[in-house]
């Protein structure tokens, strides 16, 4: 996630995605960056994570707010840390 942090606050856009993409299929579980996409249910999250493509690939003059993709996917690995502890609490 640092790595991640980093490449927001350096306003990296290509390398930023990258690591994204990687940090999806590694840090949380998927299939695919692509299918974690469709199946995402964070509206905002997916609207920077789209402005960050077409800021990418487009010709247009997209922009995408690194530094809050970077916040929104901490929030989202620290909600999936917390319900892995609170399924694993009756264990102990």
């Amino acid at each position: 996630m640092s790595l991640l942090t980093q490449a927001a606050k350096a306003n990296d856009k290509t390398r930023f995605y990258q690591l994204l993409s990687e940090f999806v299929t590694t840090e949380l579980t998927t299939t695919s960056f692509s299918q974690w996409l469709k199946e995402l249910d964070n509206a905002e999250l997916k609207a920077e994570i789209v402005n960050l493509q077409a800021a990418l690939y487009s010709e247009g003059t997209a922009s995408a707010n690194l530094e809050k993709i970077a916040k929104l996917i901490s929030q989202i690995e620290k909600n999936q840390a917390d319900q892995k502890r609170s399924s694993l609490q009756p264990l102990y």
